[in-house]
């Protein structure tokens, strides 16, 4: 008679390792949902893109922050994953041992226009914007909405909507409150430096009903609004080379076109020096 072969013990063993694979999955199950808790919303919308599989591979650009992974093309759109780019730094980024907020503060902000000194200016300009824009912002607990990057033309500053804080009402062209502080503050900031400014307005995707006024109207029309409140706080109107509206042709998020940060304010400030008698530090450097 053939003897009994005993399954039982030969495979007693096996259900300890699925059991084991099961309690590392579950574990780290549980810490994912425990890592989305406790993540910021920009975070999460890292994260969301990351995962999107739409979305375009963007390495190239060695950027952190809320712009990690972004380039920029020639227009300052963050659209293209093989533009050429600088790093994107959050104004809150830059350890900084100055503590003096007067008018002191900002006087050697100005950057000549010569060409063997404008990548050097603009260096400066950018290290010396962040900082004063550290002093100025951080008290309005707004840094996450602004960002300041050099490129080869100009020192760039973003102001952008995010899930929290809104420039404007929904259609509308009026600053917000919260939104008008903002831009006193950069206004002053800016008003310390002789440099060319530019100002640009962008939207998201949405559309709108009437067809009489789009989103080229609308950025066009919260530029001005910008524009107002920087001049009232002292930014120069002979400094200002141009104030223009986008529309939705340049999103910042391109894999999601109604993302509350497509809708932003951009600020650039060029290496040429506005030709004005009204500077307040009209030396080059």
């Amino acid at each position: 008679m053939a003897k009994k072969v005993d399954d039982d013990g030969a495979n007693s063993g096996i259900w300890k390792m699925v059991y084991a694979d099961f309690t590392t999955a579950m574990m780290a199950f549980f810490l994912i949902l425990w890592l989305a808790n406790t993540a910021s919303d920009a975070e999460r919308d890292l994260l969301a893109d990351y995962f999107n599989p739409i979305s375009i591979s963007r390495d190239k650009s060695g950027s952190e922050g809320v712009l990690s992974g972004k380039t920029n093309d020639s227009n300052g759109s963050q659209t293209n994953d093989s533009a050429d780019s600088q790093q994107a730094v959050p104004v809150a980024a830059a350890a900084t041992t100055q503590t003096d907020t007067g008018p002191s503060a900002l006087e050697d902000l100005s950057v000549g226009s010569g060409e063997s000194g404008a990548d050097d200016g603009l260096a400066a300009l950018e290290q010396k914007l962040r900082v004063a824009f550290e002093q100025r912002v951080d008290p309005l607990g707004l840094n996450d909405v602004v960002y300041v990057e050099r490129r080869d033309d100009a020192v760039y500053i973003q102001i952008h909507d995010d899930r929290a804080f809104s420039m404007f009402d929904v259609g509308q062209a009026t600053l917000t409150p919260q939104a008008q502080q903002l831009f006193v503050a950069l206004g002053e900031v800016l008003r310390t430096v002789p440099n060319v400014v530019r100002i640009a307005g962008h939207t998201d995707a949405s559309g709108f009903r009437n067809s009489a006024r789009g989103n080229w109207e609308l950025s066009s029309e919260r530029a001005n609004a910008a524009r107002r409140v920087m001049e009232s706080a002292g930014l120069q109107a002979d400094r200002i080379e141009a104030v223009e509206g986008r529309g939705s042709r340049e999103l910042f998020v391109p894999a999601r076109p109604e993302d509350p940060r497509n809708r932003r304010i951009t600020v650039s400030v060029h290496a040429n020096v506005a030709a004005s008698g009204d500077l307040l530090f009209s030396r080059s450097q």
